[in-house]
């Protein structure tokens, strides 16, 4: 299943687009097609306790989401107060240090 951007991620006519297709398709966007819930590699984080926050790496580069852990389901581990951890890493070099949220 593929995993589209946070509606804070996308410009506004895009935004509309897809609401707008989601709405004829009787899902809603946010958690439907974007930032699903649940452990995942890779995909697009979730914003929902904070607006939108650049994660970048020291080097300037624009961080990538690695992995989400999600609180609850399987394994049933529990992150912060049952929110969803993630982990992002460095485009630009393997050896640069991970950054972390917690939403």
């Amino acid at each position: 299943m593929t995993d589209l951007p946070d509606q804070d991620e996308l410009p506004a006519e895009l935004l509309a687009a897809a609401e707008s297709w989601a709405e004829r398709h009787g899902v809603e966007f946010h958690r439907g097609l974007a930032c699903h819930e649940g452990w995942k590699v890779g995909g697009w984080p979730s914003w929902h306790l904070t607006d939108l926050v650049p994660v970048n790496c020291s080097c300037g580069a624009t961080a990538r989401l690695f992995l989400t852990m999600d609180s609850g389901g399987d394994p049933g581990a529990n992150v912060g107060r049952f929110g969803e951890l993630c982990v992002f890493t460095c485009p630009a070099h393997a050896s640069h240090p991970h950054r972390l949220n917690i939403q």
